[in-house]
């Protein structure tokens, strides 16, 4: 069992150093261009999360004045329709104005 283990450990070494023998070099970046590199990744990152849905929806909250407002308009709306549905139940009930009386 331990032999054909070794055995296995072996071929997998000489595969890897055939695979990296045949295989593209990997390029190695000199400091300059890994700053650089550092440096797209990140901005990168950030214009990705300014984009993102998450931080339009932050924003948004960011000034509670406005959301407040946003509430108060809506509540009137409600209130609006709720007199303007109670209106027109009243309306109804009473019958046609006729005129001239």
């Amino acid at each position: 069992m331990v032999r054909s283990l070794r055995r296995r450990a072996v071929g997998f070494a000489r595969l890897r150093s055939a695979l990296q023998a045949l295989g593209p070099a990997r390029h190695v970046l000199a400091n300059v261009d890994a700053e650089v590199f550092t440096e797209s990744v990140v901005s990168r990152l950030k214009a990705e999360e300014d984009a993102s849905f998450l931080a339009r929806m932050r924003e948004m909250f960011d000034d509670m004045h406005l959301v407040y407002a946003g509430l108060g308009a809506a509540a009137a709306t409600a209130v609006c329709i709720v007199i303007m549905l109670g209106m027109m139940r009243f309306a109804t009930t009473t019958g046609p104005i006729r005129w001239p009386p």
